[in-house]
């Protein structure tokens, strides 16, 4: 039977049309791969919450829409060391795209559950001393992101100008966490090398702050306060003991967030912005590259606030 040319035609058009159909309803009925991404924060205090809120702002930026294209689990360890393994565990076994992680306490229990998920960090002093990575260069593992780590030698020199008279420098902090140890240390070499003296009184609980400070607060001309968590958490206890002698005697924090009741003045990095780099890193990562590659980012300028 001979077919004619119209025939032909009509039939190859057909097919054309009902290919069409049959691709673009495949890939109508395709679900979108929806990215899960975990937050674990060490503990709730201002420095760390910024870092997270920027996080969450560079997410949005890079378009990542949460209850579109990601979905975002967000744990908090309150600073609870027992609670911040389990929901370590809990984060891992839930197997998320990548996990950020804010805080060193936090990077460390992600990294203990796995060597496979990419970890993104944020307001973490030292990843090389904490174990996170090999050199901040080439972490070589799975963790990268951003550090908190400013110029000690910077921020003394902001100290002295603002207080010029202040020679002895009071500093209490947790020595159980290791980016404070390492934040105290380097401000303690830098000061000295400027030709001060540090005195520093170690801290345990919550409860011991105030009264430490009213103590000390006799031997020295000037509170600093790092980044520690335990301090951060109870800054203003800290400032309103220190006045509480005959010479009242200043508090400076090490963060703009600690800047909060009779502190007088804060040194520090933008924890918000660096929660943004952070994001922008994770894209990355998201986009294929391997975390392991990726360098250590640090804060480009210190600043200083006052009220």
């Amino acid at each position: 039977m001979r077919i004619s040319r119209f025939h032909l035609v009509a039939v190859l058009v057909t097919l054309v049309i009902i290919g069409a159909f049959a691709f673009f309803a495949m890939h109508r009925a395709a679900p979108q791969h929806q990215l899960r991404i975990a937050i674990l924060s060490t503990a709730s205090h201002d420095s760390l919450t910024a870092a997270q809120r920027g996080i969450e702002a560079g997410l949005a930026d890079a378009g990542y829409a949460e209850g579109g294209n990601v979905t975002i689990d967000r744990r908090n360890a309150d600073g609870d060391p027992a609670r911040l393994a389990t929901l370590a565990q809990g984060i891992v076994a839930s197997q998320p795209d990548l996990i950020f992680a804010i805080g060193t306490p936090a990077a460390q229990a992600a990294a203990r559950q796995t060597t496979k998920i990419p970890i993104v960090g944020a307001a973490i002093t030292d990843y090389a001393a904490a174990r996170l990575v090999k050199s901040e260069d080439a972490p070589g593992t799975n963790v990268t992101g951003t550090s908190d780590r400013y110029d000690a030698a910077a921020a003394v020199a902001l100290l002295h100008d603002l207080l010029p008279s202040a020679y002895t420098i009071g500093i209490l902090y947790d020595p159980r966490e290791l980016s404070s140890a390492v934040e105290v240390q380097s401000f303690e070499r830098a000061a000295t090398a400027a030709g001060l003296r540090v005195e520093i009184l170690p801290i345990f609980h919550a409860d011991d702050i105030a009264p430490s400070a009213r103590w000390f607060a006799h031997r020295v001309d000037a509170f600093f306060a790092p980044t520690d968590h335990l301090i951060a958490a109870h800054i203003e206890e800290l400032a309103t003991a220190a006045l509480e002698n005959d010479t009242p005697t200043p508090t400076i924090a090490a963060s703009p967030e600690m800047l909060r009741g009779p502190v007088f003045a804060a040194l520090g990095i933008d924890y918000e912005k660096s929660g943004r780099e952070a994001a922008a890193i994770a894209k990355t990562i998201l986009g294929g590259q391997s975390p392991g590659r990726i360098p250590i980012r640090h804060a480009e300028a210190l600043t200083m606030t006052v009220p």
